[in-house]
């Protein structure tokens, strides 16, 4: 018998969490890492039904990671080898690099920020904005998976959306009247 979606559902959290600390150990950066858990769940959740043995489930989703892994290096080390070589004339000034280095700051901060509110979101949001934006589910892949109707999801969708947005908008501004 294999894993139901509900199992898959219930050692979610837990899978994310050993899945993290398996990345970083392996010299991963926490965006890395929390990109390659994301991929490696949602992975796992499409070929559920190739899981003969539920009590193997961890180990099972350990072999996806390490696969992951060799996957990623074989990747980068690919697209370094077929990198075309570049004149030292044409590389950015380092002004550029120091903006462009600034702007991936920034952007990993936003992420890490929105991660953080989105681990504070009421339960059934946080699993449908998981499943929709990082596990990229469809609206009625979703509605399946946690039982629920399409309408349902996207009325919790747009909740979970609004509450988000409302947490990390910045404040308005107090104009001053003349």
């Amino acid at each position: 018998m294999s894993m139901t979606r509900d199992q898959f559902i219930q050692q979610h959290d837990d899978a994310r969490k050993r899945l993290l600390t398996f990345f970083q150990k392996k010299d991963f950066t926490p965006d890395e890492a929390e990109d390659l858990a994301q991929a490696c769940l949602a992975n796992a959740y499409k070929h559920l039904h190739q899981l003969a043995q539920p009590q193997q489930f961890q180990r099972w989703l350990m072999g996806i990671a390490k696969n992951m892994i060799k996957n990623f290096l074989r990747d980068n080390n690919r697209q370094k080898r077929d990198a075309d070589e570049v004149a030292l004339e044409t590389v950015a000034e380092p002004a550029s690099e120091a903006e462009d280095a600034l702007a991936e700051l920034l952007a990993g901060e936003r992420r890490h920020l929105l991660r953080r509110e989105v681990e504070q979101l009421p339960s059934r949001q946080r699993q449908v904005f998981t499943l929709r934006y990082y596990h990229g589910l469809t609206l009625r892949e979703t509605a399946a998976m946690l039982h629920l109707g399409e309408n349902t999801i996207k009325s919790t969708q747009h909740n979970a959306v609004k509450c988000l947005t409302r947490k990390l908008s910045p404040p308005p501004v107090a104009r001053e009247v003349p």
